[in-house]
């Protein structure tokens, strides 16, 4: 009656973890930009601008925005 993935995704809501195939994708992206410029940051030790795609991704998940 129930499938595993069914079953894994009621227990996520249960234990309050939030992510969906967009947030993975949003943060699958930020760390690949990162692996693929980690000589530029550990250089200069900021982190300047995410990727656009990752932006995309994750902005309709973001709260309470503030000034």
């Amino acid at each position: 009656m129930w499938g595993d993935e069914s079953i894994n995704e009621i227990n996520k809501i249960l234990l309050g973890i939030v992510i969906n195939q967009t947030i993975e994708i949003g943060v699958l992206l930020i760390l690949g930009d990162l692996f693929e410029n980690r000589e530029n940051s550990i250089t200069t030790g900021t982190f300047s601008e995410m990727p656009k795609g990752a932006i995309w991704h994750l902005d309709k998940y973001r709260t309470q925005l503030g000034v």
